[in-house]
């Protein structure tokens, strides 16, 4: 829909507005665009690689949130 990410914090939010069709464009076998950013502009590789095993966008924002839950935790 053109939505622009800037940051991992609004990236749930993204994934939840966008439709199951839109999701699967993103992420499908042997594509996952948000994996990819997570790993290569992020540099999140542990956060990328568990994202890239989601098949579903309920899994995908599952794993992200908690991830990013623990994250928050951490910094406190």
């Amino acid at each position: 829909n053109g939505t622009i990410i800037n940051n991992l914090r609004s990236l749930p939010k993204t994934v939840e507005e966008m439709s199951e069709d839109q999701f699967k464009y993103h992420v499908k076998k042997g594509k996952n665009d948000f994996s990819n950013w997570i790993d290569e502009i992020i540099g999140y590789k542990e956060l990328a690689k568990e994202l890239r095993k989601a098949k579903s966008k309920k899994t995908f924002l599952a794993k992200l949130k908690s991830k990013i839950d623990s994250l928050k935790k951490i910094a406190g």
